[in-house]
């Protein structure tokens, strides 16, 4: 008897599409049956992009409804973009596997062809809601103006198009996954804008119940990439980061077996910290993080930050 196809499900936008069919392509060129038809849903998040966004909590917005349908056996894998998704795990739930055919880094959009951000004219509009990101480009630009643009890839690159922004930032991975080319484009290096924890990699969750599966996934996993999931949230869980926190943070495997940990926090635009440094134990990083950012003294989980002049709203 034939094993009952995995009914794998996501988000419905393009992207989620896309990085559930690497996860379909995947499993099946590893032997394993999974159902031809994807299972999507339009989650609150998706539902809701305008005002009261703001007034919503957290990344769950994203993940919330295709987590109950996991609990209901209505689906056996959930593909999720990992920086969607909070630190805060359901105890009867589990990302089994992790998978990474993308850069993690950020990408500045033009609307006209300059080659760095530093060519952009006094006062231009680049459009990004993340605050991670807003404060960083304020550091290398403070004289800019901080447009809120929420929505899929294709919305915001309307919104370029359209002259609402001169400049816009999204992750390389996104555009990557669905084939979308820039003529002015500039990737920002670590020094200029660290990431957000996990971006970039498509999680694989299912029922931790679901042992034989679980396994099946984690097989799939490499290790360097379990490593870089594994300290990016538990550094995030430190500063009880989520999509409100201007945190950012990379842990890069190096070939020497240490892992190089880029972090970038801020409470507001006057007080920000950046921190990098190699460490070969997760222990010992923890305590320094721990240390440098005074976690038991400072609170770094939300950032007392408006979207007002030089930082816009509209």
């Amino acid at each position: 008897m034939s094993p009952r196809p995995w009914v794998i499900g996501s988000r419905a936008s393009a992207l989620a599409q896309k990085q559930s069919r690497i996860t379909q392509q995947l499993l099946s060129a590893h032997g394993h049956t999974v159902a031809p038809a994807l299972s999507l849903w339009t989650t609150e998040g998706d539902r809701t992009l305008g005002p009261l966004w703001e007034h919503k909590s957290g990344k769950g917005l994203f993940v919330r409804e295709i987590q109950e349908a996991l609990l209901s056996g209505t689906l056996d894998i959930a593909v999720h973009s990992l920086k969607d998704l909070s630190v805060e795990k359901h105890p009867d739930l589990r990302i089994a596997g992790i998978i990474s055919q993308a850069p993690c880094w950020d990408l500045i959009l033009y609307r006209s062809p300059v080659r760095s951000l530093f060519e952009l004219h006094p006062g231009a509009r680049i459009g990004t809601s993340s605050l991670r990101r807003c404060l960083q480009l304020h550091q290398l630009r403070p004289d800019c103006h901080f447009v809120a643009l929420r929505g899929n890839v294709g919305t915001r690159l309307q919104q370029l198009d359209s002259g609402r922004c001169d400049a816009i930032v999204l992750a390389a991975a996104g555009l990557e996954r669905l084939g979308i080319t820039h003529q002015n484009a500039q990737r920002l290096g670590f020094a200029q804008m660290v990431p957000a924890f996990n971006q970039g990699l498509i999680g694989l969750e299912c029922r931790a119940a679901e042992t034989k599966l679980c396994s099946s996934l984690t097989a799939l996993t490499p290790q360097p990439l379990w490593e870089r999931f594994h300290w990016e949230r538990t550094i995030a869980k430190l500063f009880y980061a989520s999509c409100r926190s201007a945190i950012g943070i990379l842990a890069e495997p190096l070939k020497n077996g240490a892992v190089e940990l880029h972090i970038f926090a801020a409470q507001s635009p006057e007080k920000r910290r950046l921190f990098q440094e190699q460490f070969f134990a997760i222990d010992k990083a923890l305590r320094a993080v721990h240390q440098t950012f005074e976690l038991d003294k400072q609170d770094w989980s939300q950032c007392h930050f408006a979207f007002t002049s030089p930082i816009a709203k509209s």
